[in-house]
């Protein structure tokens, strides 16, 4: 296949791509929007709402716009001093995506006004929120194509990221925010994942290439196949799980809450992430991350109640 031809394939790809999104996003929009006539017509002339909305997309928009030109200039910077670029280099790692998707996920997540609490009201930030980060990485993509490779992502990049992390994360992310605010009065719980998954998966496939020199075999989800994972790849992971669960040790309903998630999410997570294949990685850990943390919040808090009960009786 000559190179014009395979030019005017990826044309036709990122073509295809943006009429099935642009299709898709107009359609929830509708179903969104009578959905919400239904269930909460008054988030219509919210002006809280409204304004909370307009501030994540311009914060998003100008993430967006700003992430691929810092990448490229820290980029720059280093092959002004290293000439020469090994084969395990860290530039390999796209630290850009990465951090604007935890930027994505931290925007929508974030709580501005009282009426965000509601799940359609994050169903709609999440809908304005898409469209924004497609618009202006597309735009960017398109200017920056003539002369280099996207550093943020190719067209083909975005349509992955799309469709096996933000979309479905950003989705799993709002159900369980409000399963841990109405059920454990929990609400920055979600974060603890979100940090772990996004900035544990940049380590580690920074630590890969640089000290991934020793690797073993570890069985896939379906145990049909086997994922190649390295030492210092697992062990960071584990490292930062660890980590992270400190930070948020404030934000634990009990001790025994935090201890056992302490010992035992570290090691769910480490599994879950050798145990995952690439493309299909960031939803499954959230949805593995959420529920060992919602299941621990609910045992804990029965354990709690029951041993109340006891001394009270």
């Amino acid at each position: 296949m000559t190179e014009q031809e395979t030019d005017n394939k990826t044309i036709s790809a990122n073509k295809s791509f943006e009429f099935t999104f642009l299709s898709l996003w107009i359609i929830f929009f509708v179903v969104l929007f009578v959905a919400t006539l239904v269930i909460s017509p008054n988030l219509f002339f919210d002006l809280s709402s409204i304004i909370a909305i307009l501030i994540k997309m311009i914060f998003i928009g100008i993430l967006s716009l700003v992430f691929p030109y810092l990448s490229k200039f820290i980029k720059q910077k280093e092959l002004e001093q290293n000439s020469e670029i090994s084969k395990g280099n860290w530039f390999k790692v796209n630290y850009a995506q990465h951090l604007l998707n935890l930027s994505v996920y931290l925007t929508v997540l974030s709580t501005i006004c009282i009426s965000e609490a509601l799940l359609i009201a994050r169903l709609w930030e999440i809908l304005f929120t898409l469209i924004v980060f497609v618009a202006v990485t597309k735009a960017v993509d398109k200017y920056r194509i003539k002369t280099e490779k996207n550093i943020l992502d190719s067209n083909i990049d975005t349509r992955h990221n799309l469709i096996w992390n933000l979309i479905p994360g950003l989705i799993l992310s709002i159900v369980f925010q409000n399963l841990f605010t109405n059920v454990l009065n929990q609400p920055k719980l979600v974060f603890l994942i979100v940090f772990i998954v996004i900035l544990g998966r940049m380590f580690v496939e920074v630590s890969s290439i640089i000290l991934g020199r020793k690797k073993y075999i570890f069985p896939a989800w379906n145990f049909k196949q086997s994922n190649i994972r390295t030492f210092s790849g697992s062990l960071l992971f584990f490292i930062i799980t660890f980590i992270t669960v400190l930070i948020f040790c404030s934000d634990f309903g009990s001790f025994v809450q935090f201890i056992i998630t302490l010992i035992v999410l570290p090691i769910v997570m480490t599994l879950s992430e050798a145990m995952l294949s690439i493309t299909k990685k960031v939803p499954f850990l959230l949805m593995i991350g959420y529920c060992t943390l919602f299941l621990i919040g609910i045992a804990t808090r029965s354990i709690s109640y029951a041993f109340t009960s006891t001394l009270l009786y």
